[in-house]
Parts: C-alpha cells; structure tokens; sequence
C-alpha cells in the first residue's frame, strides 16, 4: 500500500523539525558561556515535541496495522462470497439434472404401485419411497436458495399454512396426536410468499419432530403492531447446529438423515423478508420462533 504524497510532505517536515532540534541542541551545548537556561529551554520543547510525536507515530503504526488487517479481512470475505455465489450457481445447475429424473422415477414408482399392487407392500417400498422424498426435498431447497430475489410484496396468512404443514408431516408418517396446534381466532397475514412461509415452517416442524424426547410439539401463531410469530416448540435438547456468525465457518451437521441445512435455509429466508429466527433452549424445551413482517391486508 503506497503512502499518500501529503502524508510523504508531512513525514519529511517532522524529520527536518526533528534534526533542526537535534542540531540547535548540540550546538548549544559547544558554546562556552553559561547556557545552562537555554539548554533546560530546549530540553522541555525536545519533551513537548518528542514524547506526543512518538505517540502520534505509534497510533499511526497501530492504526496502519489494523487498515492492513482489515483489507485483508475484507477481501477474504469477498473472495469467500464469490466462491459461494459460484457454488450456488453450480448447485442450481445440479438440481436442475437432478429434478427431472427424479419425478420421472417418482411417476414410475406410482404407475408400477398402480399396476403392480403387490409393489407397495413390499417391505423395502417405504425405504424407498421415503428416500425419493428426502431428496425431492433437497432439490427443492437448493433451487429456493438459488433464487437470489423474494416477493417482498407477497401476502399469506400463516393461519392457513400452519396447517398444510402439519397436513405434510402427518403424511411422512408422525401421529397427529404429537402435533398440538390451537387455531387463530382472526387472519395472521405476514408478508411473504405462500410457498416460502411453507418451506421454512417445514422445515422447522421436522426438525421439531425430529428432535422430540417425548411430549408434544406445539406450535402458536400471535402477532404484534408490526410482527407475525410462528412459535414452534418440542421437548427436548438443543444439539448442535449451523454457526450463521458472518465470521464463523458452517459447523458440520450431526443429522442421520437428510441434508441438516434445515435451520440456515430458514434463518436466510427469514432475513430476505426483513424478518428473523430464533431457536434457544427454554427449560426443557427447544423454542423456535419465526418472526416476519404483518401485512395489512392481501396483496
């Protein structure tokens, strides 16, 4: 990093100031007369000058030091961000290819349980059928992160969705005695797309399921002046999960199945929205709330 040539100006006057000082002194000191007031006089201007100058020198030392780190710190995260924008795209790409085949084989799976009765109860039929899903899933996330825009404008009302989700769940296989879910009294519009609230209510309802050590999960929908919350709660722990810190790398998930990026998909869907997420360990259970903007009316 080259110094400025005002900063270069300034430099070179304080070297000059400083031997002129130097200078004067010694030659002080060589005269024969009494000086002895005229040297304590420049002794207290080298105290005035030197001892701010090498602070002002140290503090521009230190401040040249963090500028330093700071760029580098700044560009590793634009490099960092390139590389996941890349990333992403490659993705995007990948579940392109993959989607196709994988509905193809998901309408072949049902034609041949259709014709072939015998198929669908076939012990390994649900392994199967459960592993399709799970990718399907997959897919669907990456294309949702791939999307680099939300429909800020959009409208639901989480009243309604609330829901279908629970609908999904109980489809894979939970008990609908496990979900307790009190209906709102009035619409709960939040801005944002219908599909989207689905996939992040999803997403945290099966890690809910997931995580549960008994009990029942509950889930609640309220709203405040200018929020919507979605309070998703199970008995249990809270494991380890994604780090999202800017500065901190994604932690590995310890999840047996499926990809365990469930959380960071809502956290940065949440945002896109101008809203937020948050899972801490309340008592005995694990309390996830999904907070997004009110909306007024239907867009």
């Amino acid at each position: 990093m080259r110094a400025h040539p005002t900063t270069l100006l300034f430099g070179l006057l304080g070297a000059l100031l400083g031997g002129a000082l130097l200078g004067l002194d010694a030659w002080v000191e060589t005269l024969e007369t009494d000086t002895q007031a005229l040297n304590n006089a420049i002794e207290v201007l080298e105290v005035l000058i030197y001892v701010p100058g090498f602070a002002v020198v140290g503090m521009l030392i230190a401040d040249r030091i963090r500028l330093l780190r700071t760029e580098l710190h700044n560009r590793r995260r634009s490099e960092h961000a390139r590389r996941l924008q890349v990333l992403g795209r490659l993705a995007a790409s990948m579940a392109h290819e993959i989607r196709n085949p994988l509905h193809n084989m998901r309408l072949i799976l049902d034609e041949l349980r259709e014709s072939h009765p015998v198929i669908g109860r076939d012990p390994l039929y649900p392994a199967l059928d459960d592993g399709i899903r799970r990718i399907d899933h997959a897919v669907a996330m990456v294309y949702r992160m791939a999307r680099p825009a939300v429909r800020t404008d959009a409208t639901c009302d989480a009243g309604q969705v609330v829901p279908q989700v629970i609908a999904d769940q109980i489809a894979t296989g939970v008990s609908a005695g496990l979900i307790a879910w009190d209906p709102p009294t009035g619409p709960m519009l939040a801005r944002c797309a219908d599909d989207d609230l689905r996939m992040m209510l999803g997403n945290l309802l099966r890690n809910a399921c997931e995580g549960r050590s008994g009990g029942k999960i509950s889930i609640t929908v309220a709203h405040s002046s200018e929020t919507i919350v979605v309070t998703v709660c199970n008995p249990g722990e809270l494991g380890p999960m994604f780090r999202l810190g800017d500065d901190e790398p994604i932690g590995q998930s310890t999840k047996t199945g499926g990809l365990g990026a469930g959380l960071l998909i809502v956290s940065e869907l949440a945002t896109a929205y101008n809203g937020s997420l948050s899972v801490v360990q309340d008592g005995a259970l694990v309390r996830a709330q999904l907070m997004l903007p009110i909306a007024t009316a239907a867009a």
